[in-house]
């Protein structure tokens, strides 16, 4: 993609196809730092010459003021395979009646560009077998970071993303503690991120530790809606 001031190329895997026609998906990340203006999209494929393919408008997304490490309210340190970190979280509440939402907001980094789409999970674990779920799960919400708008494939390397979630939680949940669990999956295969790591000091308990490629980040308490 190219303009007056700016291009970039993206190489695309070679094809393995026994037809004389394949279909291609390609997706192309337009990063935050990309200025806006419109593009001219080619595809450039060697011993040929350049094939136009249409144009398209970029618009720049709204500048907001960047966050700092230092500015996250709960640090940790975990790595997501081989180049995903958590930094650290935001708790509002440590409390949670059945039938409300627990909110949550994690904060990401990589430190290169990312080929795959990822989804994270959220869980909300129970010390009692839930029959419904069959498991400890009282709680969940499953989506790529920013509620789909911050797409893995979309993160310039460095930058901190702010990924908020608000996950509900049964309104048969028994009171007593809970867990919140959170990884990440790809999209396609749904095959979980390894993770490694560790450190920061989890609040109201939660051990830090990390169990089938999931992070035990923190405990809450569930109580009466009274």
């Amino acid at each position: 993609i190219q303009n007056d001031e700016t291009r970039v190329t993206f190489d695309v895997p070679p094809l393995a196809a026994d037809l004389n026609i394949a279909r291609s998906q390609v997706d192309i990340p337009l990063t935050p730092e990309l200025p806006g203006g419109r593009y001219a999209i080619e595809v450039h494929v060697p011993g040929y010459e350049p094939t136009p393919l249409g144009t398209f408008a970029l618009i720049p997304k709204a500048a907001g003021e960047a966050i700092t490490v230092d500015a996250i309210p709960h640090r940790v340190d975990y790595q997501f395979g081989e180049s995903i970190q958590l930094l650290g979280y935001a708790l509002p509440a440590t409390d949670v009646a059945p039938g409300e939402a627990l909110p949550l907001t994690l904060y990401w980094r990589t430190d290169s560009t990312l080929p795959t789409r990822y989804k994270v999970f959220t869980h909300l674990l129970g010390e009692r077998f839930n029959a419904e779920t069959g498991s400890f799960l009282w709680g969940q919400q499953d989506n790529e970071p920013g509620n789909g708008q911050d797409l893995t494939t979309l993160w310039a390397p460095g930058a901190i993303i702010v990924d908020s979630y608000r996950i509900p939680l049964d309104p048969q949940a028994p009171m007593g503690p809970y867990t919140i669990e959170i990884g990440m999956y790809g999209l396609v295969d749904g095959v979980r991120l390894p993770v490694q790591g560790g450190g920061g000091l989890p609040i109201q308990g939660g051990n830090g530790t990390v169990t089938d490629n999931a992070v035990h980040l923190a405990t809450v308490m569930v109580g009466s809606e009274e």
